[in-house]
Order: structure tokens, then sequence, then C-alpha cells
């Protein structure tokens, strides 16, 4: 088998315990990578059925970001909390220049990495293994960028103070009294928030146009998001916040300014 073999049946196996009930799906994903251990150390020196794990676990470990049973839970309770709250729905409109500026972002640094692959000489095997590591992350984390994207929908519960982000893979219940730092920017920094420069960051990105962003702090990640900072709803989700909340504006470059530019390489 081939690694891309390896890292297809990885990804089968996580989708299977996905899809199956949750008793299931663990007893079955214990069971197969049990035996895909012990296969790969029969069949491979112990060096390179060490480097086939490291692989496998890497892909294994992003995919949760795809297949999260919790995060389905969560999408299914506030869905529910929805139905039964006051809430005002902020209205957005999507620019779909702003995510085929993010795929093309992908295909630039994934075609200059895959040709480094193929034909650069086995000596860089090392640098190579991690080259594809890190297209596994960011493919992933790609994919959960998307999903924002075209799912993502915003919702300002007044009397409860909180603002919730329905989207299929990353949905977020915000109380507005734990925002640490907010921060009004012109638009949105694309080096900061593309998939391939984040991967390991704690950023998430729910823009979805060029338009002016809102940066909110909360303890363990940053959520940023297109807003009417002349909206009422701005306002209000001003007032639900700490009186001592610090705030900030920032002036954020075009992309092909020479500062970005020296950023970008």
């Amino acid at each position: 088998m081939t690694i891309i073999s390896y890292i297809v049946l990885t990804g089968m196996i996580a989708f299977i315990s996905f899809i199956l009930p949750k008793r299931i799906g663990k007893l079955f994903e214990i069971s197969v990578i049990l035996g895909f251990l012990i296969y790969l150390f029969l069949t491979y020196e112990i060096t390179e059925a060490l480097m086939l794990i490291s692989l496998c676990a890497f892909v294994y470990g992003s995919l949760l970001v795809i297949f999260d049973r919790d995060k389905q839970a969560k999408q299914r309770q506030l869905k529910e909390e929805l139905k039964q709250s006051f809430y005002k729905k902020i209205q957005q409109e999507k620019d779909v220049r702003r995510l085929t500026l993010d795929i093309f972002f992908v295909l630039l640094v994934s075609s200059i990495g895959l040709l480094f692959i193929f034909y650069a000489p086995e000596t860089y095997a090392l640098l190579k293994f991690f080259i594809g590591i890190y297209f596994i992350l960011t493919i992933t984390q790609f994919i959960s960028r998307v999903t924002n994207y075209v799912t993502a929908e915003l919702y300002f519960l007044p009397e409860q103070n909180r603002l919730i982000i329905m989207s299929a893979l990353e949905p977020r219940d915000l109380p507005l009294e734990e925002v640490q730092e907010v921060r009004r920017e012109t638009g949105p920094d694309l080096l900061r928030l593309h998939p391939m420069f984040t991967f390991m960051s704690e950023n998430i990105d729910y823009t979805i146009s060029f338009n002016s962003v809102l940066r909110l702090s909360f303890p363990g990640e940053t959520i940023y998001i297109n807003f009417d900072l002349k909206s009422n709803i701005f306002k209000q989700l001003i007032k639900g916040m700490k009186e001592d909340t610090e705030q900030k504006e920032k002036k954020v470059a075009a992309l092909w300014h020479p500062d970005n530019l020296k950023r970008l390489f």
C-alpha cells in the first residue's frame, strides 16, 4: 500500500466511526486502529512503521475538525435554544471574491509544495514528509473555512447578552461579558486569517466579504466576523460587554501593500 492509501484508509476509519452510533463507533474505531497498528509493525521495520503511524495520527487528528460529534451536538442544542429565545439575526452580504482569494492562495501554495514533493531529490525526504503533514493540517482547516463561509449565520440575543454563530462545523455560543478585547478593523487581514498561515493559531475566520471586521478576543480563541460598525446591533453588542473591555481600531492594508508582501515572503 502506498502512503496515499494509508491516508485514505485513515480518513475512512474516521468517517465510518463518526456516522455509526457513538458506542458502536468507538468500538469500531478502537478495534480497527489496533489491528492497523499490529499490521504496520508486522509489515515494516520499526522506523518506517513509526513514521507511517505518525502520519496517520496527524491525518486522524486533523479530521477531528470535521468529524466532531460534540460540535454536531452543540449545533443541535443551539438550534433548540434559538427556537425558544428572542433574537435578532445579523444580516450579512457575501462577496464571492473573499472565498475566491482564499482558494487562490491554497492553489498557489499547494502547487509549489507539490512540485517540491514530486521533483525534489530523495535527500529531502524528511522535508517532504513535514510538507505533507502541513498540507494535511491545512486542507482540513480550509474545509472548515469554506464551510463557515457557506453556512455561518450570526444571531444576537439581547436579553441573554449572547452572540450565537451557527455553522455546520464551527458553531459558537459567545457570552459578550467574556469578551476581553474588541478591535474594529477596516477589512479582513488575509495573511492573518488564511488557513495556510493560521492552522496553529486560535483565530476563527467567519468573514464573508472585504467589508469592516469585528475582532472579538475570548479566553482561548479570537473570532473574526464582518460587521456593520455603524449599526444599532453593534452598539448593543458593545453595551453588553464589560465597561473595562479594551477597544482598539486597526487599519488593514491592501494585500499588495509592500508591508504585506514582506509578511508574505
